[in-house]
Parts: C-alpha cells; structure tokens; sequence
C-alpha cells in the first residue's frame, strides 16, 4: 500500500501527487485498445517537484508511443514487502492516443520505488528499459516553431480575479514569439525567484496545434520571465528592450475577466493500493463552474499565524483536486482534504501557492460536482 504524506499536498507538491495518483484522467471515454498497433500518438506531462504546472509534450512518432505502451505492459507486478528507497524524482502522466481517442493513461513516478499506475488499479514497478524508452520519447517530442495562437491569462495579485486574452492572429503572435526567441538566444542577465507571493504577471500559452510553449512574464519588482515547467534557473531578468516589445504588442489585446469553462474534479483516497484507484470527472455544465469559480475565489484567507498543514495525523480519507481553465489556457488548481478546513490554491509561476478557508457551501458546490 502507498501513503500520501498529507503534510506535503499544502503547497508546491501538490501538483506532482495529484498526477500520481490518477489512472483514469481523461475527459472521453477510453476507447477499447486491441494492441498496441493501435496507438498513433503520445502526450506527455512532466511534473518536476516545486513546479505548480507541468511542462506539456506530444510524442507524433507512432512507433515511439507503441514501445514505450508495450514496455509499460513488460514492467513486474510489486514484489511484495519491497523495501523503496527515500529519493525524490519527477513524476510523468501519459496519455495514448488512438487517432483521435485517448486510448490509455500510464502514470509514472519516477521517485522512491519508481511505480507505474496503469487503468484499473494495475500498479507496476517500472524497469530501465521503460525509463529508457520515456528518455527517448521526451527527446523525441517536436517543440513550438511557428505559433498559430496565443492565450494569456493575467494575474494580479491574490485577491482581483485574473483576466483573459486571446492573439488568433497568426502574424501577430509569430511576431511575439520572435521576440521571445531572440531575448532567450541572447545571454540575458539571471535573477533569483521572486519573493512576492502576489505578483501581477503574465501567463502566456503559444500553441502550434497541440504543441505548447508555456511562460511567465512577471512586472513590476519581481520583472523576471520564466519558462514553464522547463529547468532553467535562475529566472531571467527583463531586459528593457523586451518588455518594451512585448507591451506594445499587446496594448491591442482586450483583456476581460476569466470565465472557466471546463472543471476537472478528482477525488482520490490518500492511501492506494493495487485494485483500488480515484474517481475522475469533466463537467462543462457553465452555470455549476461558474458558481464554484466564485465560490472558491471568495475564500478567506488562512490566517499567517495558523498552522495550515491541515491533518497532521493523517488521518483524513480522501481530497478533491479542481483545476478550472479557460479553452486550452490553465487557470488555477485547489486541493482540500475531507475533513480538513483549508484549501491550498496553486497558480504557475508563484512559489508555494496560498491557503485559503474551505466553507460548507464551497463542500456542498465539490459534493455536487462529484455527483455529476
């Protein structure tokens, strides 16, 4: 049996054991896969610890997908009373597709004994031809080129809700993205991570299809980019030239505030064992969103001078994770433990996330959604 240690979902980590967690993550029913022939592509993201998002990659060689599947399949049942050592490690959700069906979800965690979740329960422990493979698959992925849209969400503080833009105009945001290249092709100064907890920044979204480049542009004191899920560090320092290039293009955009669109609830136990596994759903019912959005936005504040890591006992049973998003740009992410009475916020870019009070109406809007 594996054990969440609850003290470690409050902040940073939240993200990564969410996603280890699940082995039914899709928004459409899996289709029934016959072999692995079936498959055609592959979606990988990567949850490295203290990282609020995850970096996203599309695996399109279809002979890639089809090994690493099979090699997953090849990996031992858990020996029994396996003794797994205390060393961290990334975890990896990946996502089969079979044309344009999501065929299968393999979760891998890369740390401690390096386990794989397969659908139904299946728990395998994953052997180096499987990391080999997921090497190679990671090398292999295509990266952002030439944008055909851009998605920004902007964040300004803790407390006024984000706004929302999109560039569908291919020129512009290619133009964007030229900048973007050319201020990372050059040795920009570094700076260290931003203290403020609740900094106005930019989250922006390149797409190139289904191929994502992530960033944050972060104003003000902080006045730093970073690249989403990748491992560069420190953060780089704004150069004035940059930021005067990217304010003037988008002083056109018009920014309104976020209306999520889709929520993804999952309500997993904090211990698993093989046969057992989460619950997990999409709702696109807007007026249910919308009045969790809220809801979960209006909570107060956990007071600085509270222990905040909810049950330290471990003793709670189960937690829900809602991330709400708006088309294919990320919003937020919370987490809450039953019986506990905060919530822990994750946006990207803000080292830790913040804490919030969980009230019976916010548990009464999870309950409902959990219901369907």
């Amino acid at each position: 049996m594996m054990r969440v240690p609850l003290h470690l979902f409050p902040l940073a980590l939240i993200a990564i054991l969410c996603a280890l967690l699940f082995t039914a993550c899709d928004p459409k029913p899996l289709v029934n896969l016959r072999s692995s022939a079936d498959l055609t592509k592959l979606q990988i993201e990567i949850f490295e610890n203290g990282k609020a998002s995850p970096e996203t990659l599309y695996v399109i060689k279809q002979e890639t997908a089809q090994q690493l599947y099979k090699a997953a399949l090849a990996s031992p049942q858990l020996a029994p009373g396996r003794a797994c050592p205390t060393i961290g490690g990334p975890g990896y959700q990946l996502v089969f597709w079979a044309g344009a069906q999501r065929a299968e979800t393999v979760i891998a965690d890369r740390s401690g004994c390096e386990d794989l979740f397969l659908r139904g329960g299946d728990l395998r422990q994953a052997n180096q031809d499987f990391w080999s493979l997921l090497d190679q698959a990671i090398t292999s992925a295509p990266h952002v080129t030439h944008p055909d849209h851009l998605e920004i969400v902007r964040y300004q503080g803790n407390v006024q809700v984000p706004l929302y833009g999109k560039i569908t105009s291919t020129r512009q945001v290619q133009r964007l993205f030229t900048y973007f290249s050319a201020f990372l092709s050059t040795p920009p100064s570094t700076t260290g991570f931003c203290g403020d907890q609740a900094p106005t920044y930019d989250d922006l979204f390149f797409y190139e299809g289904e191929v994502l480049l992530r960033a944050q542009v972060f104003r003000g004191d902080c006045s730093q980019l970073r690249m989403a899920g990748k491992t560069t560090f420190p953060a780089l320092h704004l150069t004035e030239q940059f930021q005067q290039q990217l304010d003037q293009e988008l002083s056109s955009m018009t920014f309104a505030p976020v209306r999520p669109d889709k929520l993804e609830i999952k309500h997993a136990p904090t211990s698993i064992q093989p046969g057992s596994g989460p619950d997990f759903r999409i709702s696109i019912d807007q007026s249910t969103i919308q009045k969790l959005y809220r809801t979960a936005y209006n909570l107060l504040p956990w007071p600085s001078n509270k222990d905040s890591s909810c049950n330290s006992q471990g003793t709670a049973g189960s937690y829900d994770m809602l991330t709400f998003s708006q088309e294919d740009a990320w919003l937020v992410s919370a987490t809450a433990f039953s019986g506990c009475p905060t919530v822990s916020f994750n946006r990207a870019g803000i080292e830790g996330g913040y804490m919030s009070q969980a009230t019976q109406e916010f548990w009464d809007l999870v309950h409902q959604v959990e219901k369907g």
